[in-house]
């Protein structure tokens, strides 16, 4: 009974100490607020921890400290501070906020911040002294002869290198590598700092354009995660299949799936030939020649059903393209295809061709979904190609069915997920074991695996059965069924001594602080979506993720929260700290407070752009939440 409780009291654990961090970094911040104004001489009627309407309370010195009955953060009322109110003209009293020096105020405010800042660099030495795993900062599988990516090749970078420094600065992690290639200017030579598989070092120094790396993109290889197989004895056998989304909530939002597939399904052949992965199904579809693929899949009991999956073209022109940048650059036109039938030549810009000969900038997606149309109205796509010498070339691109995908549904939706992947299905459950005391089951599809580098460690794992998930189980390793192989994510164990772990926490707060810079630009550029922001639920889920996975992984991501909530804070916006230091530069300047009309209006403007935000990013975490199920 009390191993199938397992994933409530995880639950619990989790929750709880996401709750605390979270908190802790809301805390923190009032307390510098709180500290420095007590040190100023003003009076702090009210220092909560939470919100809302006290729970415990008690005076001391003057001040009413409580316990409030919503632990979101906490909050510091300081006398005669008016945060959403123009100033009312009458003279303040000593003990007073706004009777105190301009720069004195100044403190008080940037106080707030300044503990986020020390809070965030000391979670983030926590994490490398705790230790955690990570994926490293490895370079994954890439074509050497793709334009681009030859000179990177030929400057030395090989799949399997590990990048241990980006210009001098260093890097623990893969996604720690993907920020710091993010920021990489363009037109720039940039020297990497790698070790080879054979253990030997060296630097490759590699041109840049359109803002990444060449042959370091973040497209490839740097998002192609080495992959490794773990052996584990945990009771009971799996073999890995190509399986049918195996929870029911989730494969009722795929339309037309549903009614082929029952959850879990696992594709035992294509066309009569045997089908155990994605590899394999993606050379069934390329070669079925826009034939619905007949599958042989077997249920959860193991009976055996025949299934016609219907597919869809997947229209190309034949161009490779360069860069990531908002116009269609061409690195190659590819011999026999569409685009050298119409002119199209390596070096050219390609534009849409609008009404009047208009010219309109196109990106390499939106150009992708240009000709997917094109192709499927059976209609060319008129573009205009500009060379080297600034001339516009008119041109018609007739796109050509190159390959196909499912589409049971017929809704012709390139970009629609596919409901299935590679995962390990269970075969035997040895009787007696910890997995068999869990409600492992055969048939059951793992859905999640956890692993430690040390092979003592538990693993984590969840799976579906029956079209509902369980889990997360912990399952030590046990004595009986053979080892299980699971190709996974390779991780490595990541922990420093204190004073590497120091010099690492500092890095780390630098990087976060130049990443979050660059996030802003690209997103007011429009580069980055407004729906990749993700508000309290977000955070909250992912801080929950991060506490199952164990304490290091939480501090590193309290440390990145801190970090970047200090930053954005300091930003110029009416309400936040930074608003604040706009309004007291100004007074420090003309010796004089703002306008009462400019500062009350500035105020409630903020307070407006800071609530569509808060609206913004509540429809981004709760539209995740109804796509993923």
């Amino acid at each position: 009974m009390l191993t199938r409780l397992e994933p409530y009291w995880l639950s619990a654990v989790s929750i709880a100490a996401t709750a605390l961090g979270l908190g802790f970094l809301l805390v923190i911040h009032e307390f510098g607020h709180f500290f420095v104004a007590k040190r100023a001489g003003v009076r702090v009627e009210v220092f909560s921890m939470g919100i809302c309407h006290f729970l415990l309370s008690w005076t001391w010195k003057g001040t009413v400290y409580a316990l409030s009955w919503l632990p979101l953060g906490g909050y510091v009322r300081m006398a005669g501070q008016q945060d959403l109110a123009a100033p009312t003209g009458q003279k303040p009293l000593p003990h007073e906020y706004g009777a105190k020096q301009p720069w004195v105020r100044m403190l008080i405010i940037v106080a707030g911040v300044t503990m986020n800042f020390i809070a965030g660099y000391l979670c983030f030495s926590a994490a490398f002294l705790w230790g955690r795993e990570v994926i490293p900062p490895a370079i994954g599988q890439f074509d050497k002869d793709r334009p681009g990516y030859a000179e990177a090749y030929a400057a030395g970078l090989r799949p399997g290198d590990q990048v241990l420094a980006v210009d001098g600065d260093q890097v623990f992690t893969s996604m720690g590598l993907r920020m710091r290639v993010l920021r990489i200017a363009p037109g720039s030579k940039v020297d990497f700092l790698v070790r080879h598989p054979d253990g030997g070092t060296g630097h490759v120094a590699l041109d840049t354009f359109e803002g990444e790396a060449r042959g370091l993109s973040l497209s490839v290889p740097t998002t192609q995660t080495p992959m490794v197989d773990i052996q584990r004895r945990l009771g009971f056998s799996a073999e890995r299949r190509l399986v049918i989304e195996p929870l029911a909530k989730k494969l009722r939002k795929h339309p037309g799936w549903r009614d082929l597939f029952e959850p879990g399904d696992a594709i035992v052949s294509v066309n009569g030939a045997a089908c155990a992965s994605e590899k394999d199904m993606a050379e069934a579809l390329k070669n079925c020649a826009g034939r619905p693929l007949e599958l042989v899949v077997a249920r959860a009991d193991g009976r055996e059903h025949p299934v016609s999956l219907p597919v869809s073209p997947v229209y190309r022109v034949g161009i490779q393209h360069s860069g990531a940048s908002e116009i269609m650059k061409v690195d190659k036109a590819l011999p026999g295809k569409p685009a050298e039938a119409a002119g199209v030549r390596a070096g050219d810009e390609i534009f849409l061709s609008g009404p009047g000969g208009e010219r309109r900038p196109v990106d390499f997606q939106e150009f992708t979904r240009r000709v997917q149309a094109a192709g499927e109205s059976g209609r060319p796509l008129a573009v205009v190609l500009v060379g080297a010498d600034g001339l516009g070339r008119p041109a018609a691109l007739r796109p050509l069915a190159e390959d196909w995908y499912a589409d049971p549904a017929g809704k012709r939706n390139r970009s629609a997920p596919q409901p299935w992947g590679d995962n390990p299905v269970v075969g035997e459950v040895w009787p007696g074991t910890m997995a068999e005391a869990k409600g492992l089951c055969a048939g059951a599809v793992l859905t999640d695996v956890g692993y430690k580098v040390d092979p003592r460690e538990p693993v984590t794992l969840s799976w579906g059965s029956g079209g509902r998930e369980h889990g997360p189980h912990r399952l030590a390793p046990a004595g009986a069924g053979p080892e299980v192989v699971l190709h996974l994510p390779e991780q490595r164990r990541l922990r420093l001594g204190l004073g590497g772990a120091l010099r690492a926490g500092w890095s780390e707060t630098r990087e976060t602080l130049l990443s979050t810079t660059v996030i802003l630009k690209k997103m007011s550029r429009r580069q980055i979506g407004g729906d990749a922001v993700s508000g309290p639920i977000g955070i909250a889920q992912m801080a929950y993720h991060q506490a199952q996975e164990g304490l290091g992984h939480l501090l590193w991501l309290l440390g990145m929260m801190g970090v970047s909530l200090a930053f954005l804070n300091l930003l110029p916006v009416p309400v936040l700290d930074g608003g604040h230091l706009v309004f007291l530069t100004y007074e420090a300047v003309f010796r004089r407070p703002p306008p009462p009309r400019v500062v009350g209006a500035a105020q409630y403007a903020g307070l407006i752009l800071i609530a569509g935000l808060f609206v913004l990013v509540f429809w981004n975490d709760i539209s995740r939440i109804l796509r993923m199920g």
